[in-house]
């Protein structure tokens, strides 16, 4: 940033202060809970701010916090703002644009955009656990499973990301009714897990949590038991005690009150789809239907892959609702597409 500022003439040196101050702004409004004040500052701070990547790099920002408030299209267009004025990361504002089309339906848009992300950069494992939700969307099922699969190139990705693609092996393992499968990309994630030694985020926790009850384990794993012990007050562990009979969902959405629109809203897709799965697996097809519905209450999370096994869900439940079968899904890297990936034709599903 600020080797940046070094070559800027005087007075657009003190137009870049002045962004970077509004940004230090933006940053203190949104820590005390001013949403729409920290959105202002952080647009105040891109209008004043002079054309370089750090612009860039607030749009970015900017379309960050958009997302996670659930404006996707706003957020969209920030992000292509930022790649086409430039950024200094454009693999980051890629991977953030594929997420927003997403949001809005357009999955062949967000696709290209992962792929692109990937040739910038973006973790090969992360961007194929995206482009497996995407495929999911597009009705591509067996092809996604292709992308899932662990391979030698993926050997220099990080243990977080290959740890995520394993669950996602997982969840296609399950629809196809391959226990060896589920089994194996189960223990795949608990390893990549102890390779990392970082904290999973509370999703995967929560996800092999019950993966591993619809796999056999009566009782989860000692470092999944260990992760939800040590956060008890964890929106994953809330959940992970409705579901177990020992919480209620008023507790859950007490907590889940704390997060940003958007967040929460994920987050709700993830629980409902687990609810949905574990009364599917009881025989409670009522309940199922119930919890299935409600994982896809809101459009903005077609981004996520829970909203998409839901949706597949309720095709189990009632058979005559037709499969959407489209080709083409590749995994990021693979040979690229003729067409430009930010200007492909957005597909928006009934």
């Amino acid at each position: 940033m600020f080797d940046e500022e070094a070559r800027l003439n005087h007075d657009d040196k003190m137009r870049f202060i002045a962004a970077v101050m509004k940004v230090d702004e933006a940053d203190a409004a949104l820590k005390a809970g001013d949403i729409a004040g920290a959105l202002a500052l952080y647009r105040a701070a891109i209008g004043v701010c002079p054309p370089c990547q750090t612009r860039g790099d607030f749009r970015v920002l900017l379309g960050g916090h958009l997302f996670d408030q659930g404006e996707a299209a706003a957020a969209e267009g920030e992000f292509r703002a930022a790649l086409a004025d430039g950024c200094g990361y454009p693999h980051e504002a890629l991977r953030r644009l594929a997420f927003a089309c997403a949001a809005q339906g357009a999955f062949d848009a967000a696709v290209a955009a992962m792929h692109r992300a990937a040739k910038e950069g973006e973790d090969l494992a992360f961007a194929s656990q995206a482009i497996v939700a995407f495929g999911l969307a597009l009705g591509r099922i067996d092809e996604a499973r292709s992308v899932a699969e662990d391979g030698p190139e993926l050997a220099d990705c990080q243990p977080e990301f290959r740890r995520r693609l394993a669950l996602a092996a997982a969840e296609l393992a399950l629809l196809a009714g391959d226990r060896a499968r589920l089994r194996a990309s189960l223990d795949a994630a608990a390893a990549f897990r102890a390779e990392d030694g970082a904290h999973p985020g509370s999703d995967e926790t929560l996800r092999q949590a019950v993966l591993d009850r619809v796999a056999g384990w009566l009782e989860p794993r000692p470092v999944i038991e260990a992760a939800l012990a040590a956060n008890p007050q964890d929106w994953a562990t809330i959940a992970w005690d409705v579901l177990c009979g020992r919480a209620v969902p008023a507790d859950l959405m007490t907590r889940l009150e704390q997060q940003p629109w958007g967040i929460r809203a994920e987050s709700l897709a993830l629980y409902r789809r687990l609810a949905g799965l574990l009364a599917e697996r009881a025989g409670n097809d009522v309940a199922a239907r119930h919890h299935y519905d409600a994982a896809r209450i809101e459009p903005f999370t077609q981004w996520c892959l829970d909203y998409h096994l839901a949706g597949l869900g309720l095709e189990r439940l009632r058979p005559e609702r037709p499969g959407l079968e489209r080709p083409g899904l590749e995994r990021p890297g693979s040979e690229p597409s003729e067409r430009d990936p930010l200007e492909a034709e957005r597909v928006r599903l009934p």
